[in-house]
């Protein structure tokens, strides 16, 4: 059976292929976009996607918590800069602010087949995502250019190690 680290690994490399596909659609002439995609395509290749599990910590997490499946995908995309450091370098690459972490309008744009932009906005704003500190919004600028990142050790625990954000109860 699959670790919750190679299932997680799985779902990331889905949501790298993603964001490299709205990269490059809309990343046009922006300085390292091209290069970016590239890289999170390559890395989201080396990942082995035939891992398979009945239960992963993410569901775990999301029945705890009571996150529908936009409000998983966008933790998801909020982890991918954990996966690797190329992965942080990419978004940092990407950030008019200099940040390795996915903001909420490249959210928008990823997810846009699944929900529409104020619905993602909502998820991280309003939503358990916010509510519970799962995932916290990064920078003062306008909502769709704040980076987002998940709650200190979440990832960890994700990927089925034995950690736990402080501020929430095990």
């Amino acid at each position: 059976p699959a670790t919750g680290y190679e299932v997680l690994y799985v779902r990331a490399a889905h949501m790298a292929r993603d964001v490299a596909a709205v990269v490059e659609r809309v990343g046009g002439a922006v300085s390292g976009a091209a290069e970016s995609a590239a890289f999170l395509r390559d890395w989201a290749g080396s990942v082995d996607v035939r891992c398979a599990s009945d239960e992963e910590p993410l569901d775990r997490v999301a029945r705890r918590f009571a996150l529908t499946p936009l409000e998983c995908d966008l933790l998801v995309l909020a982890g991918l800069p954990e996966v690797h450091e190329g992965v942080a370098s990419a978004f940092r690459a990407m950030s008019a602010n200099d940040e390795p972490w996915p903001t909420v309008g490249l959210a928008a744009l990823v997810l846009e087949d699944r929900a529409d932009r104020f619905d993602v906005l909502d998820a991280v704003c309003g939503g358990p995502l916010a509510r519970h500190g799962l995932l916290k919004l990064r920078g003062d600028g306008p909502h769709f250019e704040r980076g987002m990142q998940v709650a200190e050790a979440l990832w960890l625990a994700l990927a089925g190690h034995d950690a736990w954000p402080s501020v929430l109860p095990r």
